[in-house]
């Protein structure tokens, strides 16, 4: 196992998340923000995910055991956010084709409609490719080969 130098640090960053020395260093302010907003955004979506399963309304076509469902999913997810691993990427690859063809469908089809597609359509259907860049993002850092010399 390689050892560190001392201007390698610890491997970890300024957040405790793990990092490979060397690769990419420790992760802008800006993206720091940007994670710590997709985590609160998640936790958004659990919330209202728990307000949903527990209002049973008639007109809900989702059933209390999945609201349950993305309950732990959104929380999981958040939690993906503060962690960030780079594998994350896989997993959340499948859950945005689901939510794509699930509220980006609803979207698309009330703005074909010419209405207006619903809040929570309109912000997944938004959110989830933004979040999807970031982890790509994540996974592709520090994976550039240096310049040789």
């Amino acid at each position: 196992m390689p050892s560190l130098s001392p201007e390698q640090g610890s491997g970890l960053d300024a957040d405790g998340a793990a990092e490979a020395a060397g690769a990419g260093g420790a992760l802008p302010p800006a993206l720091r923000v940007a994670y710590a907003l997709c985590a609160l955004g998640f936790l958004g979506g659990a919330a209202s995910h728990v307000a949903r399963g527990l209002a049973a309304a008639p007109d809900d076509p989702s059933s209390p055991a999945r609201h349950a469902l993305f309950v732990v999913i959104d929380v999981l997810a958040a939690a993906g956010m503060l962690w960030r691993p780079r594998w994350l990427v896989v997993p959340f690859a499948l859950l945005f084709a689901h939510q794509l063809t699930t509220h980006g469908a609803q979207t698309a089809s009330a703005l074909r409609a010419g209405e207006a597609p619903l809040l929570v359509d309109a912000l997944v259907s938004l959110f989830m490719p933004a979040v999807f860049g970031l982890l790509i993002h994540n996974a592709l850092r520090g994976r550039t080969r240096p310049a040789p010399g």
